[in-house]
């Protein structure tokens, strides 16, 4: 089902890791429409989705220790 989703919805707050396990590798990578946006902050996140309408993301903590939200599945 289509939707706009929060980090809280998608839960984000349960896997994000901390500064010192990330090191410089970006704390979230959002993909739509084949474009991948890095954001570095919660509330650029917020936005970010805030005007993305879509079918629940694949959300994963990658090999850089940062989030990444996949709406192209």
């Amino acid at each position: 089902m289509n939707a706009y989703h929060t980090a809280e919805s998608l839960g984000i707050k349960s896997i994000e890791r901390s500064a010192s396990e990330r090191g410089t590798f970006p704390r979230y990578l959002v993909t739509a429409d084949n474009r991948t946006t890095e954001v570095k902050t919660p509330r650029a996140l917020e936005k970010l989705l805030g005007i993305i309408y879509a079918e629940l993301p694949e959300v994963f903590v990658n090999a850089g220790k940062g989030i990444s939200i996949n709406f192209d599945q």
